[in-house]
Order: C-alpha cells, then structure tokens, then sequence
C-alpha cells in the first residue's frame, strides 16, 4: 500500500539523515531524539536498536552501548514520546535532524 511505502522511503531517509549528522557532541542527543521519534511512529525497538548498532559502527562511534541505553530510555518512557531538538550543532548545519518526519 502506498501510506506504507512512504512511511518506510521517509524512513530509510530519516536513518541517511541521522547517520550523516552522527558526529562527537551530538549522538547522545540524536540517539534519543531519534529513537523517541521512532517509538512514536510504531517502529520496532529491536529494529531500532539494529539501526542504532550499524549507525555506531559505521561512524566509528566507540560508544555505542550508551546509544542503546538511548533506546532502552526511550522505550521505557512509553508513550511520551521525546522532542526532536533541531541539529544546528551537528556539523554546522541549521535544519532539523530529521528535516522530513515519518509520513503515515
């Protein structure tokens, strides 16, 4: 169907997105921005968690398991979902770090 194709092609940009911006002094933040947005949408956390891994390595993150706590805090809060803040300080740029959220 087509709503779920848009969300999973929305998706798939969002994680391009936060990868690219996955830089010291903004992953903690990013990490639970994102996996907050992500809980809020339906995503799956095991899945989440899988995208956060391969983030890590990919960037050379060497702290990936505070990325995971990240997730275990976003899912432990439930429903409430955390607020996106924008990246201005992840690599100078001024837009937000998911500047196309999920469409459903």
């Amino acid at each position: 169907e087509y709503s779920e194709l848009l969300k999973a092609v929305s998706f798939l940009g969002a994680c391009s997105e936060i990868t690219q911006l996955w830089s010291e002094g903004s992953r903690h933040e990013l990490a639970l921005s994102f996996a907050g947005l992500c809980l809020k949408q339906g995503i799956d956390a095991q899945l989440l968690v899988n995208i956060i891994q391969r983030i890590c390595k990919k960037t050379g993150d060497q702290e990936a398991q505070d990325r995971m706590n990240c997730v275990r805090t976003s899912v432990s809060k439930g429903s409430t979902p955390l607020i996106l803040r924008t990246s201005e300080r992840a690599q100078g740029r001024k837009r937000s770090a998911l500047h196309h959220p999920f469409v459903v």
